[in-house]
């Protein structure tokens, strides 16, 4: 889209003017920058005011994409012979997907295995083109936010044995997701550090007494 420009008397009647050219009923979808004023001939008469104007790029959204997630996670549960309904969502820019069944023991699986299949298949269905990928959580049964609180409660449970012991401890092998929030859980501890150590599926997190100088 390219600039237009606009005209009169005064600044506010310039930029209805060009907002009547750009076809737009509000100014917050235009920005505007004021070219300047002028009088007429010798320098008598009306003062005319000028300012140019281009229309703001649309808010980004994923709406289509959001359909897409819900309609690609129904089919998954459909072939699985699962009696289940999919809502979605979009939240700061993560597509939430929400699944309700009375199957949610099976869905979930082992330390959310079954769920996190899910949503690794629905996000590279969804995400084929890279350029416009958008992240995807898939849940059903406020899963997510339980085991969250399950993984910060053992964070910081390991963290006070850490400061009594003054000993590292290795925590069992989990998937990325749930390291994640283990590292998240005590980055604020300046007693404790974390780090992760291993590949793949044996990659484990390690709490130890934080380093200090001099020590």
């Amino acid at each position: 889209m390219e600039w237009v420009e606009g005209e009169g008397t005064t600044e506010d009647d310039a930029i209805v003017d060009v907002m009547r050219r750009l076809g737009v009923a509000s100014r917050d979808d235009i920005k505007v920058e004021v070219i300047g004023e002028e009088r007429k001939l010798f320098g008598f008469g009306e003062k005319k005011f000028k300012v140019r104007a281009i229309l703001k790029p649309a808010e980004k959204t994923h709406l289509g994409k959001v359909e897409e997630s819900i309609n690609i996670l129904q089919k998954l549960l459909d072939y699985m012979e699962i009696d289940a309904r999919v809502d979605g969502e979009e939240k700061e820019d993560l597509i939430h997907l929400t699944i309700f069944s009375d199957y949610s023991g099976i869905l979930i699986g082992r330390r959310g295995e079954t769920l996190d299949s899910l949503e690794h298949l629905v996000d590279r269905i969804v995400n084929k083109n890279i350029e416009d990928r958008v992240s995807i959580i898939v849940d059903t049964e406020g899963y997510r936010e339980k085991r969250r609180e399950e993984l910060n409660s053992l964070a910081k449970r390991i963290a006070q044995q850490v400061k009594m012991t003054g000993k590292p401890v290795v925590v069992a092998s989990m998937r990325a997701r749930d390291r994640k929030i283990i590292h998240i859980a005590l980055k604020d501890d300046e007693e404790v550090e974390t780090m992760s150590e291993g590949e793949g599926f044996e990659r484990k997190v390690i709490i130890s007494p934080r380093k200090t100088i001099g020590r």
